[in-house]
């Protein structure tokens, strides 16, 4: 257990409990009417004194933002390659500017979503080539590791792979690095371990708790389906709700706490590190309950207050500028909540709204030379929606304009120039992003 307490005395260490599908609920199900998917995770950060939050249930990316009480969609992102899927986003701040990262199987992208209702892609990278299929992605202190079919991958913000580790994890939900790199957590099957990554071997597994009284057999699980657990960065203490009851695992004191709750199937803990109290879901409702001595400080029955298909799942917690915010995905809708369970806003998914595309960065051109005074045709994608854009060419300079997808498409005059090589370059008047392509004046 030394190297327990080291690490959660000095690390932030996160813990992601299991995935997988809903099975027989010995509760009240949540009747699905319509809608054929649902709200069941995804990820919540502040940015700008702004509440972010992006998931990918619906089966495309979905951009969303609270702005003065008011909770609504700004973007969404479809794939255009049939027979993949996106992995939900997960958001990191860079040098003041804010960015998601996401897996659609093949590919790694990084978005720019600094303006929410543009997102904007980065850069990409695949290693579909060498035999990887990519499940999903997960951060930890702004390390992005991506999960696949080859194991485990870690990266750089500018997308270069710098470490792997061969361990077989059936879903990225369940999975997380240390901060520092040097631990991976992961519950599978009921067994919980904790992998050295530097000596590429486990370290401990979740059997050999019993002295905290939690051994595998008492993690009570109906069926498989999604859990996860919270670390607070300020203690040495471990939070996770299982089908029966909300434990708490002290690596200090070697003790445990647990809470009964009402349902048969736990979810999510989420909490604000440093506070003394958190939150944590079980399909009927959410709760908000004091660390120190476990008791319910207020509750709401997310099934009839929320409509219903409410069922209470994925859960975060985040501070804004006006106070925490309390994110859950409640299958039917996404719910904003204050630090006492009252609601802020939701939002309920509409088959009808507006889906504009946004592609990788790109120019094309109809023809690649010819003389001056010819027209040539100029188009793009991977701008920002609706964005003004600048085009250079041979020491002159016209204006553009993508359209709601970030295309452009535009018929331009070749300079009256000597014969030469040289780029046609296009740059985003708000991204900032630029592209060029080649170009031979005859």
């Amino acid at each position: 257990m030394i190297v327990f307490k080291k690490f959660f005395l000095g690390t932030v260490a996160l813990v992601f409990i299991g995935i997988i599908t809903i099975g027989v609920m010995l509760v009240a199900v949540p009747r699905v009417l319509s809608q054929s998917k649902s709200y069941h995770s995804g990820d919540a950060i502040n940015y700008q004194g702004r509440l972010i939050i992006g998931t990918a249930d619906q089966g495309k990316l979905e951009i969303f933002k609270l702005d003065q009480g008011r909770l609504s969609r700004t973007a969404q992102i479809s794939l255009v390659t049939a027979g993949t899927s996106y992995s939900d986003p997960v958001f990191v701040e860079e040098f003041g500017e804010l960015y998601f990262y996401t897996v659609d199987g093949r590919n790694l992208y990084k978005y720019k979503i600094s303006d929410p209702a543009n997102p904007i892609l980065i850069n990409q990278a695949s290693e579909y080539g060498l035999g990887d299929w990519f499940s999903g992605v997960v951060k930890a202190d702004n390390r992005i590791v991506t999960v696949g079919t080859s194991g485990l991958k870690l990266w750089t913000h500018e997308l270069q792979r710098i470490d792997s580790y061969k361990l077989a994890v059936a879903n990225p939900y369940n999975l997380i690095l240390s901060p520092r790199g040097s631990y991976i957590f992961y519950l599978e099957k009921g067994l919980f371990t904790l992998y050295n990554a530097p000596n590429r071997s486990a370290r401990a597994s979740f059997d050999s708790f019993d002295k905290y009284t939690i051994s595998q057999a008492s993690v009570f699980m109906n069926d498989n389906h999604d859990h996860k657990a919270f670390n607070d960065d300020m203690e040495t203490k471990l939070y996770l709700v299982d089908d029966r009851e909300l434990k708490q695992i002290d690596f200090t004191s070697y003790t445990t706490k647990t809470f009964r709750h009402i349902s048969s199937l736990g979810y999510d803990v989420a909490g604000i590190p440093g506070e003394d109290h958190l939150y944590f879901s079980d399909g009927v409702g959410l709760v908000k309950i004091r660390k120190s001595d476990f008791k319910p400080l207020t509750w709401v029955y997310t099934t009839s207050k929320f409509g219903d298909n409410g069922w209470a799942m994925g859960l975060k917690a985040v501070n804004t500028g006006e106070g925490q915010r309390v994110v859950l995905f409640n299958n039917s809708s996404i719910v904003v909540m204050d630090e006492n369970l009252e609601l802020v806003d939701r939002y309920i998914n509409s088959e009808f709204e507006r889906e504009p595309a946004v592609s990788a960065l790109s120019l094309t051109l109809d023809k690649n030379r010819a003389a001056a005074g010819s027209l040539i045709s100029l188009g793009g994608t991977g701008f920002g929606a609706n964005e003004p854009l600048t085009i250079t060419f041979a020491g002159e300079s016209m204006t553009g304009k993508a359209d709601v997808a970030g295309r452009f498409v535009k018929i331009i005059t070749v300079p009256q120039a000597a014969k030469q090589r040289t780029d046609i370059k296009v740059t985003g008047g708000v991204s900032k992003l630029t592209y060029s392509i080649s170009f031979d004046i005859e």
